[in-house]
């Protein structure tokens, strides 16, 4: 992402910090394959604040610093985090007239990437329904991996998808794991991970059919054979049938 501000006064100093607002509700996402997005976004100076970014609720993604690439304006060029949901960005301007007291501004940012539960079949990747996703953290003072206790960070663990499949965590730095489950599906555990730079957790799973019988079998395959078997034996009937009447004939 590429933002860009444009102080009313000369700044000797442009920093900003990412944080979580609100992760977004796997239950509520829509049906549409979205990506995050690249864009550019300008704000405005605000309100005065102290010379540093406030901490703002929520898990910090990530500290930036602004650079000035013309006179006046100031750029800088973020990674958009993994994980579906709402940020806020809070940008602080320190001016080089030390009498003006530094002004900071919000900007709401929603990313939506995709993350997903899925089988695979001869026409492609499936998503899967329900499917229980957990995530599990190796924690540093019991040093055992544990359920990840996601209410402490305005999220949910486990969760349940919904028709699109998709899933996603935001964590802070450390070892993790997950795991799915769903109905008449093999469960899932993945191997251990560790989290350093990147706070979002994004993984496609795929889950095995807990069935005996291939994943090609259906109904529309067994009418298949069948409608391919009567074709066979009528084939077969009729070149029994025409070398009869040859025999006849002769």
């Amino acid at each position: 992402m590429e933002l860009v501000i444009k102080p009313d006064n000369p700044a000797s100093r442009v920093s900003g910090l990412m944080t979580l607002k609100s992760l977004a509700k796997v239950e509520n996402t829509n049906n549409q394959n979205m990506f995050a997005k690249l864009f550019t976004a300008a704000l405005s100076v605000a309100n005065p604040v102290p010379k540093t970014p406030s901490s703002s609720p929520g898990l910090l993604v990530q500290k930036f610093e602004y650079v000035e690439t013309e006179q006046g304006v100031f750029k800088a060029e973020i990674n958009a985090p993994a994980a579906e949901g709402e940020y806020n960005i809070t940008t602080v301007v320190q001016y080089k007239d030390q009498s003006l007291t530094p002004t900071e501004t919000n900007l709401i940012t929603i990313v939506d990437p995709e993350g997903y539960i899925y089988k695979q079949t001869p026409d492609g990747k499936l998503r899967i329904e329900n499917t229980t996703v957990s995530i599990y953290w190796l924690n540093p003072d019991t040093k055992k991996y544990e359920l990840w206790p996601a209410d402490k960070f305005m999220q949910k663990n486990p969760i349940l998808t919904n028709d699109t499949g998709k899933y996603s965590f935001m964590v802070p730095e450390g070892k993790y794991y997950l795991t799915a489950s769903a109905t008449n599906y093999r469960s899932f555990k993945g191997e251990p991970f560790s989290i350093k730079e990147d706070n979002g957790v994004r993984m496609d799973i795929e889950l095995k059919s807990n069935s005996f019988l291939p994943d090609w079998f259906s109904w529309e395959a067994v009418i298949a054979v069948l409608l391919f078997a009567i074709v066979v034996m009528l084939g077969i009937m009729f070149a029994y049938f025409m070398k009869g009447r040859q025999i006849k004939n002769n």
